[in-house]
């Protein structure tokens, strides 16, 4: 049986496999080029500057930032979640993509839009590869997991609603 911190080591052992063929959707080139993608690789793209073989992709930094967030407060809390995440990715020191959807958020947090209003109108569907660490904590209802996993999307993605 998995245990939670299992999920989370597999999330970022999986998102580090994916970062050589992040953004090919060509299957034919991927195969062509790495073959079975049973190790790591630099990336086949530009979209990862910086980036080496091992490294996570902007998904797997952002469930760094999480799990960060967590250890440093004991609990989610989406205020402390979403400062961390901010000065991530606003710091000048941070080697990680920059997709559309964490720039819209960004700038909308710099318009002063709060946080729990400020996702991008991404229809993305990574929110979900983000979300690893969550389960490291107790929840009192399932319902209280699953508005934390929203909470964690909806930073930078399109809200979900209920």
């Amino acid at each position: 049986m998995l245990t939670p911190s299992d999920i989370v080591l597999t999330s970022l052992i999986g998102d580090a496999l994916a970062l050589g063929p992040h953004w090919v959707y060509d299957q034919a080139e991927i195969e062509t080029k790495l073959g079975r993608v049973n190790r790591y690789h630099v990336p086949m793209t530009a979209y990862h500057p910086g980036k080496g073989a091992g490294d996570l992709t902007h998904y797997g930094d952002q469930t760094m930032v999480l799990l960060r967030s967590i250890r440093k407060v004991g609990m989610f809390d989406l205020a402390s979640f979403a400062a961390d995440w901010r000065a991530f990715w606003e710091s000048p020191t941070t080697i990680s993509y920059r997709d559309g959807a964490t720039r819209d958020t960004l700038a909308q947090l710099k318009a002063g839009v709060p946080f729990e209003k400020a996702a991008s109108h991404s229809h993305d569907l990574a929110g979900a590869g983000r979300i690893a660490p969550l389960f490291l904590l107790s929840w009192e209802s399932d319902k209280a997991l699953i508005q934390a996993a929203r909470a964690v999307t909806g930073l930078s993605l399109i809200h979900i609603s209920e």
